[in-house]
């Protein structure tokens, strides 16, 4: 099947300057589009679209000419403040939302008027919680007792990542990532992180072992930033992989992607959660107007 056509911005300024009740979402990639579409439709709101920011044409140039950093939530944050300066006013009709990741940590792109932020650091951790691991692990592998566990062995983990992440932005290194799954392993039926080798290739890979001393300092320095709830700083890709690596490496099944295991996830979330949320209550606030 054939990819849409991106739409322009230009496209977008006329139709909310011809039709100013019209009601439009963009987010940061297709998860979150599926989560919103369905808490929107749960919560009987029917009018708004949803789109996934890379159905824009945005060049690049744009988006960093605006000051944002060239990525998706770069993209929503450049395409809100293109069409309100197009308009001469941003309009009622587009709301962005975009992750706030570690921005209260290593510090962010500047608010954007019509742009909501997560209440966590990303979409992916507002299923990061019992009672919705619960309904995952129950659903997909009749072994709802695992969320506990998760939650227990593998939250700090994310969590130590996170730190890693902050250090990493603090330095301006821009290293990138290396494979998590070949850091943890089995002990006692329980999930077992070797974090050294873990640091180690990865400042291999990235030519900074010398400067592991420098890395260890700026590491203690973030987690200082960092204590309370691990879902304001866990990674939402890293939070999925490692489900997955639970759920082949714990409870022994075969058969799954990381695809699926999102899938999966957002089908346990809870509607009445979500409308508990701050990020959630604006939505439907900004369509509703």
């Amino acid at each position: 099947m054939a990819l849409e056509p991106q739409k322009r911005v230009a496209e977008i300024v006329e139709r909310y300057r011809l039709e100013p009740s019209l009601r439009d979402v963009y987010v940061e990639g297709t998860y979150d589009k599926q989560v919103i579409d369905w808490f929107l439709r749960e919560s009987e709101v029917y009018g708004p679209v949803v789109y996934p920011i890379e159905s824009i044409e945005l060049p690049a140039s744009v988006v960093v000419g605006r000051g944002f950093p060239n990525n998706n939530k770069g993209r929503v944050l450049a395409l809100a403040t293109v069409v309100a300066s197009d308009l001469g006013r941003a309009p009622l009709g587009l709301t962005g939302i975009v992750d706030s990741d570690l921005d209260a940590v290593v510090g962010g792109p500047p608010p954007v008027e019509g742009v909501l932020h997560t209440d966590y650091s990303c979409i992916e951790m507002y299923a990061a919680n019992a009672e919705v691991l619960r309904k995952f692990f129950g659903l997909g592998f009749d072994a709802s007792a695992s969320a506990d566990a998760f939650i227990g062995q593998a939250m700090p983990v994310l969590h130590g990542l996170a730190v890693m992440r902050a250090a990493n932005e603090r330095l301006r290194w821009n290293m990138k990532q290396v494979d998590l799954t070949k850091s943890l392993g089995v002990t006692s039926g329980q999930l077992a992180y070797d974090e050294t080798d873990h640091v180690k290739r990865r400042l291999i890979k990235n030519g900074r072992w010398s400067e592991r001393v420098v890395f260890g300092a700026a590491v203690a320095e973030s987690r200082k930033l960092m204590s309370g709830d691990p879902r304001l700083f866990v990674n939402g890709e890293e939070f999925v992989v490692c489900l997955w690596w639970w759920i082949r490496k714990i409870l022994g099944k075969s058969g799954w992607d990381e695809e699926r295991v999102a899938t999966l996830l957002r089908t346990a979330l809870e509607v009445r959660h979500l409308q508990a949320e701050r990020l959630f209550q604006l939505l439907v606030e900004r369509v509703k107007r």
